[in-house]
Formats: C-alpha cells, structure tokens, sequence
C-alpha cells in the first residue's frame, strides 16, 4: 500500500509496500518529457511530487 500526506490530505493506492521514488540523470530534452508525460498521466491520479535540479557526475567519461 502506498501512503502519504499532502494538500489532498491522505492518499492510498493499490501498490504494495512504502511510497515509491524514482530518481534519474537524464539531459533537459528527456527530463521535459518525462515531466510533461507524468504531469499529463499521473497528476490528476496520483498524489505526486516531480523534481527537476542541474547535476553533474564525478567521472562522467566512465559512463558514455
């Protein structure tokens, strides 16, 4: 069960365990479409919070 307090008060949804967090390091034009996409499917049917921050990544070149 998934659970929560926020402006809407307590929410409750049908995944089991705690609340979920999804973290990824992503370019801006990704990271827009994931925003726009979760705004669009999720928002009016989850109790969601989207963060979008600049980040950079200690020794990058071993990941491209």
């Amino acid at each position: 069960m998934v659970q929560g307090e926020g402006s809407r008060h307590r929410r409750a949804g049908e995944w089991p365990g705690d609340n979920v967090r999804i973290e990824t390091n992503v370019g801006i034009a990704l990271a827009d479409r994931i925003v726009e996409h979760t705004a669009l499917e999720e928002f009016h049917n989850c109790a969601v919070i989207v963060f979008v921050s600049d980040v950079g990544v200690v020794r990058g070149e071993k990941y491209v």
